[in-house]
This record gives structure tokens, C-alpha cells and sequence, in this order.
């Protein structure tokens, strides 16, 4: 009852915009970026998605890092860098 409150409220289904129904629909290749140490949202996760998304899609996995990626921007910029520079000159 609750659920179909909320969902009556915000003015979607929750299936409409779950991950792992959302992911089918990008026709491009994307990067899932996942924190190593993610106690909130389990690696196994990001890697259940990564078997919907499109071909070309990578997973880049941080070590020593949680749910927050913030801290590790710095780490993670030359890789999400390097797959956008690959999306570009590949086109």
C-alpha cells in the first residue's frame, strides 16, 4: 500500500525507472564506475546490470572505496577520461 502510494505520488512505477530496466534501454556503451568496499549496494550489483548493458560497456571497480565515490575522483577521472576519448575517436 505504501509502495503504491509513493509511486502514486511521484507519478512513475519504480520498475519504470529501476536500474536494471533502464540499462536495457541505452543503446550506447556505457562505464559503471563501483566502489570496492560498497557496503550499501554490493558489487555483485553493478556486475548483475553490466550484464544488460549495451556492447562496449565496461565496469571499472575502485579499490578501497565505499559507497561515496567523491574521495576518489581523482582516481577515477583518467579512466572515465580515457573510455570517453575511446567513445570519441572510435565513432
Amino acid at each position: 500500500m505504501i509502495m503504491n502510494q509513493v509511486q502514486s505520488v511521484i507519478g512513475a512505477r519504480f520498475d519504470d525507472f529501476a536500474p536494471e530496466n533502464t540499462i536495457r534501454k541505452i543503446r550506447c556503451p556505457l562505464m559503471l564506475v563501483h566502489g570496492n568496499d560498497d557496503d550499501d549496494v554490493p558489487i555483485a550489483e553493478a556486475r548483475r546490470l553490466m550484464a544488460s548493458a549495451p556492447y562496449g560497456s565496461i565496469l571499472r571497480t575502485i579499490p578501497e572505496v565505499g559507497h561515496d565515490l567523491r574521495p576518489a575522483m581523482p582516481q577515477i577521472a583518467p579512466h572515465v577520461m580515457g573510455f570517453m576519448k575511446d567513445l570519441i575517436c572510435n565513432d
